[in-house]
């Protein structure tokens, strides 16, 4: 039984939620403690990646592209070769061509604007790939090619598909237990289990909008407002920005600032932006040297490069009653600061806790959610942090762990870069221990890395919105200028379009950043009476993580019990 309760473990954010919403219904439960097995044993979850089709490109673009260590195809006569040696001058591309290897020869005719599915081993190479359709013909023995960019009228920019890919992993799970269970009761859980997401932002990549992810997620109450500074993708080219905001199902968006933030700095240099908006470079960023969990366990081959294998904080809880990861770095003779990067998000476990914490208030949990509006915000905070709900940092000195600051909720549909400044003047170690600690399976880790380089200069530039612009057309453009409790309000299907006008970037390097500030209500409605034992239990420090684990373990318990069963042989 131990491998399959590994997977279940590796597996949490996808697997557990839908589960234990259906465990909770007794009727169910023999069902699924049957399909439960047959599905954890099947490994159908897939990815998927879309094709990112545009009509045309242009030089800066492919430039980009070619920064980026893409590999170009070039579909021409009915075929398809590798573009070796690969050129940019001006309107025109030079590249030697070759043969495409093995690796290359099984994703050359997707689904344009569909999601296309991709094995996970191949994920890697495939998403590297972009495809230059030709409109002329060549010679199919030619080694060379050269063409105008104005000559390809079509170019596939390879990406992955965050959002089906995850609701492939769910459905994995349904698709069996709906055999047995009602469909239509067990999706409407499962969207329900997601739904802790905050508003969702898209870019315009010039074909058609694109997913980054939601902002100042957590903000659950006004007492809870804050502004977030979400990094946004290379942009597309012009002096135009479109950006769009989708409401999300079962929730009612409060925004009250929108702006973008544009950072001017060397080329080459990475910039990110800390929680509370001061802007930080990085040159050398260096993985830790050592990284290991609450169990003693090494996690470092899991968090050295953004590749999706993650740490989901799943230890054995620590003298906190927490779970953690602690790292080890190398510090540099003389260093006084450095800057922590990491690249993570929130789980799909954490909504689902979430949204059983919120049920536990029945139909009263819209009189509470109003009371918490009204809480002193310095308190909620800090309710947060004793909780450990973000993801809490702690630098070793002398012996003790002390609090460094913590990385603020980033949602559950997308992972993100960021940063934190660690103060080292007092530390004379020749090691520098970092601890990361959160809510048992509430953080997934993709990466984790220092800088100890000189903090270099970058000139800051704050750009309003062109327009902004709700669902039928109505004018929100002065009202998210400011915070100025002037609120922009999203509900249902509402959606929010924004334009800025783009300075003229002078051949500069720019990065940019989405500045939002705001909150957000959950109108789900939960039924019964409130659960007062249980809830009182969350004042004291690490419930969270208590209650996480608990949860966690009936389905783990579940699982051997339904194997013991099924392990004794007939007749017996």
């Amino acid at each position: 039984m131990k491998p399959i309760i590994n997977k279940l473990s590796n597996q949490a954010g996808m697997i557990i939620f839908p589960i234990l919403f259906l465990w909770k219904k007794k009727k169910y439960r023999v069902f699924l403690l049957l399909s439960v097995i047959t599905v954890l044993l099947t490994g159908c979850f897939n990815h998927f990646f879309r094709t990112g089709t545009l009509q045309g490109i242009d030089a800066a673009a492919m430039q980009r592209l070619q920064s980026q260590e893409k590999y170009f195809i070039l579909h021409v006569n009915d075929g398809a070769m590798a573009m070796d040696s690969v050129r940019i001058q001006k309107d025109r591309i030079d590249a030697s061509l070759s043969a495409l290897p093995a690796g290359h020869l099984h994703y050359l005719n997707p689904k344009i604007e569909k999601a296309n599915l991709i094995k996970a081993k191949e994920k890697n190479v495939v998403l590297a790939e972009v495809h230059l359709y030709y409109t002329g013909k060549i010679d199919s023995t030619q080694s060379h090619f050269s063409a105008g960019l104005s000559e390809f009228n079509r170019v596939d920019v390879y990406e992955f598909d965050p959002k089906t890919t995850t609701f492939n992993h769910v459905m994995s799970v349904a698709g069996i237990i709906a055999g047995t269970v009602a469909i239509i009761g067990l999706i409407s859980l499962i969207a329900l289990a997601i739904a802790c997401n905050c508003p969702q932002v898209y870019v315009d990549n010039g074909n058609n909008y694109e997913f980054v992810s939601g902002i100042y997620s957590g903000s659950i109450y006004a007492s809870m407002e804050r502004t977030d500074y979400l990094p946004l993708p290379a942009l597309q080219t012009g002096n135009e920005l479109k950006l769009k905001i989708d409401n999300v199902k079962n929730e009612v968006q409060y925004i009250n600032r929108i702006q973008l933030m544009k950072v001017q700095h060397r080329e080459g240099v990475k910039v990110l932006a800390n929680r509370q908006g001061k802007v930080f470079t990085c040159t050398n960023l260096q993985t830790p040297f050592a990284a290991t969990n609450g169990n003693s366990t090494d996690v470092k081959k899991l968090i050295v490069a953004k590749d999706n294998e993650t740490y989901s904080f799943n230890s054995t809880a620590n003298e906190n009653g927490l779970s953690n990861a602690i790292l080890i770095f190398k510090k540099p003779a003389d260093v006084k600061k450095a800057r922590l990067v990491v690249h993570g998000g929130n789980s799909l476990w954490s909504g689902y806790i979430y949204h059983r914490f919120a049920e536990m208030f029945g139909n009263k949990y819209e009189t509470w959610r109003d009371q918490k509006d009204k809480s002193d915000p310095k308190e909620m905070e800090q309710w947060q942090k004793d909780q450990a709900l973000p993801l809490m940092v702690y630098i070793e000195k002398n012996g003790n762990w002390e609090a460094v600051d913590y990385f603020a909720h980033t949602g559950n549909t997308a992972a993100r870069d960021m940063i934190m400044e660690i103060d080292l003047s007092t530390n004379k170690d020749v090691e520098i221990k970092i601890k990361l600690e959160t809510v048992y399976q509430f953080w997934n880790l993709d990466y984790a890395a220092m800088d100890f380089s000189v903090n270099e200069e970058t000139t800051v530039l704050f750009i309003h919105a062109q327009s902004a612009l709700k669902s039928g057309n109505t004018d929100q453009t002065d009202a998210l200028k400011e915070s100025d409790k002037a609120y922009c309000q999203l509900q249902q299907d509402d959606a929010l379009g924004i334009t800025f006008t783009l300075p003229d970037n002078n051949n500069n390097t720019d990065s940019y950043f989405l500045i939002s500030t705001g909150y957000y209500h959950n109108i789900q409605k939960y039924e019964g009476a409130p659960d007062l034992k249980t809830l009182n239990s969350f004042k004291s420090k690490g419930s969270f993580d208590a209650y996480s684990r608990q949860q966690f373990s009936i389905i783990e318990q579940s699982l051997v019990e339904t194997r013991n069963v099924r392990s004794i042989p007939a007749g017996k």
